[in-house]
């Protein structure tokens, strides 16, 4: 259903008494006449209201369904009845607007207020089909988008200043496609807009909407905008109300997680998707549906997308990127349709990312967003420009990308090697599924092993930031866990756990180390549980999570052997031998220089002799061992310091070590045990 707001001219004023201030004083009885007459043509669809009049003029607003009558139809039945009452041969239309049904609403109350609906007519008789904006269970937001047609030139232009993706400008050619009918017949396809950002998705819709619009492929631009649907949406009557009056017209169902739905026990989705997607269904080709997401993997629309294509044609369009050209055009357009204009320098280039050559369309916003709350707080308020403001606690920063760091890397020789196989392997799928070729499934599921200390968490960790450099990944999400995570205390409790983790997941890499703590001596329900809730979510998220499972080699083996489906689910094993004395020197080195101390000769001597003595003990920690070696050296530092009762340090004292503040006893205490705890404090 489409609503209008419509003004008539009269083709002369009305006359009124001289003691009569208004023309309501002297027809109420008139404004209710209009209103009967004008409930002669409307149906239980179709209606049309008078909410306003003066001597000149009056203002009707209507709803109406185009698959119908069309809307000049309509207007001329209401124009044919006023005349008939108000005894006009004519009244010339002034306007015909689409608005929401919340303005529609609005109206109705103005009508009321007006004495225009009669002593026995109720506003809730005519707005009964509007009834769903104070519903507990979802929100509801609405918008006209621009009526101004698009040509398919200009379209183009459009798309490519918001940094298109390849997708979109496929699906532009197919709607200015000349083979297409220029009518509306129903909707072929819905959409999935897969963009970081809510805005970035929404300016995607707004286009495409209007777009089809331009093509007569939609009765209206009204988009239905649903979001904060919670865990209890579903057997909603008011959700179906919603899309049974946006026939025709556009709904967005935004399927970002309530907070509700983003706790530990937060498995309500699937009533929710179930009937969600009934509900799509049912109006198919009547209704046009976009499923957006937050982008912060806390979302379903991957799984309401997939419940809803079993019997619905959906298409996915992605968030464009475009190079350092292209990103700046759209910044500049950007801050020139913001309130801060005025404000635009050259400056503004500082505000991208400057170690990068391309930028996604989320990219830019999150850039302009930085630059918009510096204009209004340095330039807007100045007074606040030199004020002290809480500080972030930023990370420090490598230089390089996370591939160099990787190869920077002390030893791993052959983990490298693997890894490069690993991101080679990823990204030939990642072609082979954009142009549509067949995977045939294969898994990207892997295990790590070896002792502790030898860097797996590590290389995992950069292993989903490279990923997401190449967009193998969406989010680069890195999620590490344990047993203590993902295995309830009761039975029942463990498959919520580890949905938990996979939608933290999303998008990035599920680290599981010490996978088979997991179901070490819990044969049966605990331990069966566990790994059918993994291999169960390994399937749901087989597209977007990559678990890793690590720990030590002869237990991981076992864990592996365990579940057949498991087994079947892991494509990469790559084992991470000890370090050798050497390259434990290496990493020492390494590890007094980030935090900001010195070494010397007798300093290598002595600890390369330690990192001998280490390597011949059993789990001895590795790259662990060495931190602890150094964190204790350090502890002895600053008792030396202390103990020498200067008052005063210099930098290069408070920097240099010595080797007598390397204990040679830590080798007598190296057990598994020592190695979990913390000596000191860590930097």
């Amino acid at each position: 259903m489409i609503c209008y707001d419509v003004e008539y001219k009269f083709p002369h004023k009305i006359e009124t008494q001289k003691e009569k201030k208004t023309i309501f004083d002297v027809s109420e009885n008139l404004a209710e006449k209009l209103n009967e007459a004008l409930d002669s043509i409307n149906e239980r669809e179709d209606k049309c209201t008078l909410y306003n009049m003066n001597a000149s003029m009056l203002r009707v607003v209507m709803v109406c369904n185009p698959a119908k009558d069309s809307v000049d139809d309509y207007l001329d039945k209401v124009k044919k009845v006023l005349c008939e009452v108000l005894l006009f041969k004519n009244m010339k239309l002034v306007y015909c607007e689409e608005i929401t049904a919340g303005q529609y609403i609005n109206k109705m109350k103005e009508a009321d207020k007006n004495h225009c609906l009669g002593s026995f007519a109720f506003i809730s008789d005519k707005t009964s089909d509007f009834d769903y904006f104070g519903d507990r269970s979802f929100k509801v937001n609405e918008k006209i988008v621009s009526k101004n047609l698009l040509s398919r030139k200009e379209a183009l232009r459009r798309a490519r200043e918001i940094l298109a993706d390849k997708s979109l400008i496929d699906e532009i050619e197919r709607i200015y496609s000349t083979s297409h009918p220029d009518k509306f017949y129903g909707f072929p396809v819905n959409y999935n807009i897969d963009a970081r950002d809510e805005a970035t998705a929404m300016e995607i819709v707004d286009l495409m909407v209007q777009m089809l619009n331009s093509r007569n492929r939609v009765h209206g631009t009204r988009v239905e905008y649903i979001t904060d649907i919670s865990s209890f949406c579903y057997e909603e009557r008011n959700f179906e109300q919603i899309i049974k009056q946006a026939e025709g017209l556009t709904v967005v169902i935004n399927c970002k997680a309530a907070e509700d739905l983003k706790g530990i026990f937060a498995n309500g989705y699937s009533r929710v998707i179930k009937y969600i997607a009934k509900i799509v269904t049912k109006y198919r080709n009547k209704v046009l549906f976009f499923f957006i997401d937050d982008g912060k993997g806390y979302g379903f629309s991957k799984s309401l997308v997939n419940e809803a294509s079993k019997s619905v044609d959906i298409l996915d369009i992605a968030e464009g990127c475009g190079d350092k050209e292209q990103a700046i055009k759209y910044f500049t357009r950007l801050a020139n349709e913001s309130d801060y204009a005025e404000f635009l320098s050259d400056e503004f280039i500082k505000y991208l990312p400057s170690d990068r050559n391309i930028y996604s369309n989320c990219d830019v916003r999150e850039s302009f967003y930085e630059w918009s709350n510096n204009a209004l707080r340095n330039r807007v308020y100045s007074a606040y420009s030199k004020c002290n403001l809480v500080k972030a606690e930023i990370k420090k920063e490598y230089d390089g990308n996370s591939y160099d760091r990787l190869q920077k890397m002390v030893g791993l020789n052959d983990v490298k090697k693997l890894v490069d196989k690993v991101i080679a392997t990823y990204e030939i799928m990642s072609c082979r599924d954009a142009r549509g070729l067949n995977n045939y499934d294969i898994s990207r599921h892997m295990v790590f092993t070896g002792n502790p200390g030898s860097a797996k968490t590590t290389v995992a960790r950069l292993l989903a930031d490279i990923l997401a450099e190449k967009s193998i990944l969406s989010s680069g999400a890195f999620v590490e866990c344990g047993r203590g995570d993902l295995v309830g205390k009761y039975v029942g409790w463990t498959a919520p756990l580890v949905q938990q983790k996979f939608r933290e997941a999303e998008g990035g890499i599920l680290f599981i180390d010490e996978a088979y703590s997991l179901v070490d001596g819990k044969s049966g329900l605990y331990g069966d549980e566990a790994i059918n809730a993994l291999v169960q979510e390994m399937e749901n998220h087989r597209g977007d999570v990559i678990v890793i499972f690590a720990g030590y080699p002869d237990k991981m083996k076992d864990f592996i052997q365990r579940n057949e489906g498991l087994r079947s689910r892991i494509a990469f094993h790559i084992d991470f031998p000890d370090y050798t004395p050497e390259e434990l020197l290496q990493i020492m080195k390494l590890m007094i220089e980030d935090r900001s101390y010195v070494s010397n000769n007798s300093i290598d001597s002595k600890c390369l002799r330690l990192f001998e003595q280490a390597v011949q003990i059993n789990d001895f920690g590795n790259g662990r061992f060495v931190r602890n070696l150094l964190e204790d050296a350090m502890l002895n530092q600053a008792q030396r310091l202390i103990k020498s009762k200067q008052t005063e340090f210099t930098d290069g004292e408070l920097k240099e070590l010595v080797a007598d503040d390397f204990d040679e006893e830590i080798i007598t205490h190296i057990d598994t045990n020592s190695l979990n705890k913390k000596i000191g404090f860590c930097v």
